[in-house]
């Protein structure tokens, strides 16, 4: 890389650091003390919980951070994980199904047999006992005044039904993906069941979290008496957390990286059918571009054999790296990339989610190639996000496929730094800060009811 595109890196390194410190140098995030013994209680319920390298565990663990920092005592229910060892604190694992005592494990193994034998999702519901039994020894020390619970898996929101009303706390439940309409979940009778089950938490949650504007519409649509208990915070990203783009390494040919897992209709076919197109006909050279998807499948196989790709591995077009990635080795591979690749793509065609590596693509700020619906929500976060990209939808012909792909690639991969829209929309303490408000009158409401009775 030449002594220009050094700087220009260094350049865009330093107007991005300038904008997080600008974000980051406020009173709401200064290094505070530990929060005072009657500061509110947030208990949370997040089966996925760092140090897990889930896209899941990153959300609820922003909100606590920043809880923490308003504030609030956040205390975090979570799945035990052996590498991890004992609960902190503040993050306390209890097993999904393993040793416990009387009711816990009789109710754990009585849904656990459900579970397998007649419903048609592992939505880890035999965990959701264990986490209301660790809650009642959490409340002994530090008692809650509202119970988070954030899905998927859906055992998260039975657990925190059960943890309500034991209680009688207030209770938010957070969605990071639809139950009802969600593209994944597509199995025998799946539809019925999905149905009930958002009725049931809809219903009995005090306020209902979504993470896009189009699952939020979705939910309010269904449930048009109880759209006031509906709001929206996005995903987003940690203004602290240092991700940028690095330097390109010397390579003889530009690099286009996917990041993350390959499922349902969320892979690289339309991509790799494009290219083989365009090889064959002569107007693209593959010497010039590599495909570099790292993380595993989630046993998909069907698109690899429709876009041939062992064969376009063996010829070096395709690197495909089929296992989990660390999460900083696959963000040091994103810094590094000369272009991002964004799939989200899904059998039933809708664009109601936006896949949680966005944010960390528009950060970098090098050009983006998303495979997308029609008027996704991604396609519109990435039309006011600042960042260089190219939309190819579900349903282009394979002309206009290739002539995107074509116009993609030619675009320059010197790091662009986002709007001011996307660093304060998509930034992650405005978003606690909502959350904070939302429990906050949730709480006041619950004092103000039992003093009225009181009187």
């Amino acid at each position: 890389m030449g002594d220009c595109a050094q700087e220009a890196i260094k350049l865009n390194l330093t107007i991005s650091s300038e904008k997080q410190r600008e974000l980051v140098d406020t009173p709401l995030l200064e290094r505070a003390p530990a929060p005072s013994e009657d500061a509110p209680g947030l208990l949370m319920v997040a089966y996925y919980y760092p140090p897990q390298n889930a896209s899941g565990a990153q959300r609820p663990f922003r909100f606590a951070k920043y809880l923490r920092r308003l504030g609030y005592r956040p205390q975090v229910i979570s799945r035990d994980l052996t590498e991890v060892g004992q609960s902190s604190s503040e993050v306390h694992r209890t097993c999904p199904a393993g040793e416990g005592a009387g009711l816990t494990e009789a109710a754990a193994i009585c849904i656990r047999l459900a579970e397998r034998t007649i419903l048609p999702y592992s939505d880890q519901l035999p965990w959701a006992p264990y986490a209301v039994a660790t809650a009642r020894l959490v409340a002994k020390e530090n008692p809650p005044s509202v119970v988070f619970s954030t899905s998927p898996p859906v055992g998260a929101h039975m657990a925190a039904a059960m943890i309500k009303r034991e209680f009688d706390i207030p209770w938010i439940a957070d969605f990071r993906d639809p139950l009802l309409g969600n593209p994944f979940r597509t199995r025998r009778w799946a539809n019925s069941y999905d149905a009930f089950l958002e009725r049931v938490i809809v219903r009995h949650a005090d306020l209902i979290v979504t993470n896009t504007d189009r699952s939020t519409e979705m939910i309010r649509s269904r449930y048009p008496r109880l759209a006031h208990k509906v709001h929206l915070i996005w995903n987003g990203f940690d203004p602290e957390e240092d991700i940028g783009p690095l330097p390109i390494p010397s390579r003889t040919h530009r690099l286009l990286l996917h990041a993350g897992t390959l499922y349902g209709g969320r892979h690289p076919g339309m991509l790799l059918e494009s290219l083989k197109r365009m090889i064959s006909s002569g107007s693209f050279d593959p010497r010039s571009l590599r495909v570099r998807l790292i993380g595993d499948s989630g046993g998909g196989d069907a698109w690899r054999e429709r876009s041939d790709l062992a064969s376009l591995v063996s010829a070096g077009w395709v690197e495909y790296v089929n296992r989990a990635v660390p999460l900083q080795e696959a963000r040091r591979e994103m810094s590094e990339a000369d272009y991002l690749l964004l799939l989200d793509l899904n059998e039933l065609g809708t664009g109601s989610q936006v896949p949680g590596k966005l944010f960390e693509y528009i950060r970098i700020g090098r050009p983006i190639l998303a495979f997308t619906v029609q008027d996704s929500s991604t396609s519109r976060l990435l039309a006011e996000a600042g960042i260089p990209y190219q939309c190819i939808y579900q349903s282009d012909a394979p002309g206009e496929v290739d002539r995107k792909v074509a116009a993609f690639l030619s675009l320059p991969t010197r790091p662009v730094a986002a709007s001011e829209w996307f660093q304060t929309s998509f930034n992650a303490v405005a978003q606690t800060q909502t959350l904070a408000n939302l429990a906050g009158s949730l709480v006041r409401a619950k004092d103000r009811a039992g003093i009225e009775r009181r009187t």
